[in-house]
């Protein structure tokens, strides 16, 4: 059995209730400070995917790539609803204890098992913003209402298509956060994202993204 870093000790598990309803098992919902402490905590959602009033488009830099953080990024969904509950999707590398993200050996070479990663946004600024000192940005997803909660549907369907199997490995290059994101989207969308290098060059996704009208860039938000 592998011993999983903190952050990826549990596996986030939605679960399908009657009357349109999900759970999500072990979302994450971390704190940390300045001083490099870490409040660590799991909890259970319950949420209605029609109440669903905004998903977002995150991209954050990643510290280790140097000049070419802006070129790969790591890419996420955020999903607001109107109870003012706001959960991440992110689809990472499992690291285990003491292992660091490597995007060009391991990353490349079947280093790491693929997760799906539910976390509340205060998990989010926690994880991303304060530990590693990534920058954040975000863009609305101009997406109609139907499809919006389709998105949170298919978001929770995917993750559960892959629990109990054997795990997907993880690849920097061909199968990373913003392909999956992409093939995601691409399951409620009547005009689908036709595959393209931007799929893989991930910093440049959200040009992708504008170039179908699905986002404006000129409304990016800082977080």
């Amino acid at each position: 059995m592998k011993n999983w870093d903190s952050t990826y000790a549990h596996t986030s598990t939605p679960v399908r209730l009657p009357n349109g309803l999900w759970s999500i098992e072990h979302v994450r919902d971390f704190s940390h400070n300045e001083k490099n402490e870490t409040g660590e905590r799991w909890v259970t959602c319950t949420l209605d995917p029609r109440t669903v009033t905004q998903v977002y488009f995150y991209t954050m830099s990643l510290a280790q790539l140097g000049v070419s953080k802006n070129l790969f990024v790591h890419t996420a969904f955020s999903f607001s609803f109107s109870d003012g509950t706001e959960l991440i999707f992110s689809v990472e590398a499992r690291r285990q204890k003491g292992e660091s993200y490597d995007p060009f050996f391991k990353g490349l070479f079947g280093g790491y098992e693929m997760t799906y990663v539910y976390t509340t946004y205060n998990d989010l600024i926690a994880f991303r913003k304060v530990q590693r000192g990534q920058s954040l940005e975000r863009y609305a997803l101009l997406l109609p209402q139907k499809m919006k909660e389709g998105l949170v549907v298919a978001s929770m369907e995917r993750t559960v298509n892959v629990l109990g199997k054997e795990p997907e490995m993880y690849n920097s290059f061909s199968h990373q956060c913003t392909i999956v994101l992409l093939h995601v989207m691409n399951t409620v969308l009547e005009k689908k994202i036709p595959r393209h290098f931007y799929w893989h060059i991930t910093g440049l996704s959200p040009r992708l993204l504008a170039k179908h009208g699905l986002l404006d860039l000129n409304k990016k938000e800082t977080v």
